[in-house]
């Protein structure tokens, strides 16, 4: 019985082993995006590349951190409502509360730990 389970726990480590993350892809921010359209057809790269670097960028797509999971709340220190995972990708509302972050959520706001997230400016609020 104890080699039944042991080559079932195997063969469950192994596929979990081979799976693949798919990275997503990455998002243009909307001053970068006018900044792109608003362009000129005969402007040049550098023109381009200036007008990028003009606009007031700020980064607001997070990716979760955790090892494990990540408790969505419905306010800090409130309810968990979900969770996230290693590699998922969070939009930051800029909102900041003790070191909690808030994110968009589904379809309304949600708060998570700003340290399980890639550097952020909640992290040192």
């Amino acid at each position: 019985m104890k080699s039944i389970l042991a080559a079932i726990l195997a063969l469950i480590l192994a596929s979990l082993a081979c799976g693949k993350y798919v990275t997503p892809a990455p998002t243009v921010s909307p001053p970068v995006l006018d900044a792109l359209l608003t362009a000129p057809p005969q402007a040049t790269k550098e023109a381009i590349v200036t007008a990028i670097a003009s606009a007031s960028i700020t980064p607001k797509v997070f990716r979760v951190t955790a090892s494990r999971s990540l408790h969505v709340r419905a306010e800090p220190l409130g309810i968990v409502i979900g969770y996230l995972y290693a590699a998922d990708t969070v939009t930051l509302t800029d909102k900041c509360s003790d070191g909690w972050a808030q994110i968009e959520w589904r379809d309304g706001t949600a708060w998570v730990k700003a340290k399980y997230l890639s550097e952020n400016s909640c992290q040192a609020k």
